[in-house]
């Protein structure tokens, strides 16, 4: 038993990610979000919104989206949208600032600037 603590890996990518498990794991998601304050009504976003800023270190890091047994089960990327790639699907003609603005695990401020720039000009 504790020398194969796992059944079988390989099992995530042909039993767990088939299309229906994925089609409710993104529906469960969608079902989860949490709003906290939604000042001046700003979600849901418009399609008529014209320029959008996404500012955190994990808005584009698929990985993260996984959680951290990514790479004990390989599982790929490929069907994992980031915010910031949602933010682009739900309102494509928009121009969207994204800016880190600090690493993971906020050890440097030098990223700050850009993301107060990208705050500001999308106003």
């Amino acid at each position: 038993m504790f020398d194969h603590p796992f059944t079988d890996p390989s099992r995530v990518s042909h039993e767990e990610l088939t299309p229906t498990n994925l089609a409710a794991a993104r529906n469960t998601a969608a079902e989860s979000l949490v709003l906290l304050r939604n000042q001046n009504k700003a979600l849901p976003v418009a399609t008529s919104t014209s320029s959008i800023a996404v500012v955190g270190p994990l808005a584009d890091n698929a990985p993260d989206q996984l959680g951290s047994n990514l790479q004990q089960y390989n599982v790929s990327v490929a069907h994992t949208v980031t915010v910031l790639q949602g933010i682009k699907n739900a309102v494509p003609h928009a121009t969207i600032q994204y800016a880190q603005g600090c690493d993971a695990l906020c050890t440097s401020t030098s990223g700050f600037n850009a993301a107060v720039q990208a705050a500001n000009s999308s106003r």
